[in-house]
């Protein structure tokens, strides 16, 4: 999780999976991933966050003392980024940190762009909070589903082939007799005489 929010193209499911098969099988707390994730992320953000910080002012010193004079840029202040994160900039980073792609790229523009290092880490924290409680109870559910399937198909493929033979003739016969006796005709045939037997009685003659 450190490295995915440092900005590393990490695929954090597999890291979720992995955990949630630990904590299904007694190897750790669900209480010591939930908090391991939590910090990855937090301190993978915040040092995506400073080379962003350190990058900018690096890069206005160097510009201002060569590249300035040579390129003119357009300043990053008036860019689509800086703008959005600069109106949305406390709900952006909580948002980017419930999704894999936005968390890893979230961190180092807003260091970039300087905003508010406080409430960076407190959104980032909470983020990365709702992210891990999701995945993991995901995880832990998806594990337990697995292992329960594999289970039966360990119990099925112990099952002898005579007794494959005999449910596959079993099912057939039944899919057979669905078919031929579906309309149930000779029950309702009967049905209806039984009926008109016992409700039919002789008119009284007019005198």
């Amino acid at each position: 999780m450190f490295a995915e929010s440092a900005g590393v193209p990490f695929v954090s499911v597999l890291v979720v999976l992995g955990a949630g098969n630990m904590i299904a099988s007694g190897k750790v707390t669900f209480l010591s991933a939930f908090i391991a994730s939590i910090l990855g992320i937090t301190l993978g953000s915040s040092f995506s966050y400073f080379l962003g910080f350190l990058g900018i002012r690096a890069g206005k010193k160097i510009n201002s003392l060569w590249l300035g004079k040579h390129i003119k840029k357009k300043p990053y202040h008036e860019s689509m980024v800086f703008k959005f994160l600069d109106r949305y900039g406390n709900f952006s980073i909580f948002l980017a940190q419930l999704f894999g792609t936005t968390r890893t790229f979230i961190s180092f523009p807003a260091g970039a762009l300087e905003l508010n290092i406080l409430r960076f880490l407190g959104y980032t924290a909470l983020g990365g909070a709702i992210f891990s409680l999701v995945a993991l109870l995901s995880s832990i559910i998806l594990n337990t589903v697995l292992r329960i399937f594999f289970q039966l198909v360990h119990v099925l493929v112990q099952v002898s082939p005579i007794a494959w033979l005999g449910a596959a003739g079993g099912l057939l016969f039944f899919y057979w007799a669905w078919l031929h006796y579906r309309n149930f005709s000779f029950l309702k045939k009967n049905y209806h005489h039984k009926k008109g037997e016992a409700g039919s009685f002789p008119r009284r003659r007019r005198e």
